[in-house]
């Protein structure tokens, strides 16, 4: 069995975090990938730049918006293509 991977560190930009949690979705975590991202969306914005600020919030309605439906695709601006 191989190890679980480590979460990012407490203080880990929410960027670098998002990054963790693609990374944890593309190898199949799912459970790694839901918990990191819920962290990105739980945790405000510390002196990231206004364009990432807007692009994470947009990403985060994007996800409201699909888990109202049953199939669904979310491309962010970040250039993630999250299939579901």
């Amino acid at each position: 069995m191989a190890p679980s991977p480590t979460a990012p560190p407490v203080g880990t930009s929410r960027v670098d975090t998002l990054n963790a949690a693609n990374a944890a979705f593309a190898r199949g975590d799912a459970a790694n990938a839901s918990g990191l991202y819920e962290r990105v969306l739980n945790t405000p914005p510390t002196g990231e730049q206004a364009a990432t600020s807007s692009a994470i919030n947009q990403f985060q309605a994007a996800l409201v918006d699909a888990a109202r439906s049953s199939t669904w695709t979310v491309a962010s601006t970040m250039g993630a293509d999250v299939r579901l």
